[in-house]
């Protein structure tokens, strides 16, 4: 992941009405859809969650763990990007 930007692109089918969705998230998150992406998928990995499981009582402890690691966040994202 460390040269990104020399990589080639991909190309991903989805919906229209998920593609709207996903450039307006896309835009506050990151300066490219692709980091954007990477940035979602490197989240669900490092703590261990599915967006199909259900959040119940783990809700509360993933809104704590959010905000205790927001500071390092961006340090473990570029950590982790660099594997």
């Amino acid at each position: 992941m460390k040269n990104i930007k020399k990589e080639k692109f991909e190309t991903l089918k989805i919906k229209t009405s998920v593609a709207k969705k996903f450039r307006r998230v896309s835009r506050d998150l990151s300066k490219s859809h692709s980091m954007t992406l990477l940035s979602m998928v490197v989240f669900f990995e490092m703590n261990s969650i599915s967006p199909h499981e259900m959040m119940g009582p783990k809700m509360q402890t993933l809104e704590n763990l959010v905000k205790k690691k927001n500071k390092c966040s961006y340090r473990n994202f570029e950590r982790y990007r660099e594997e």
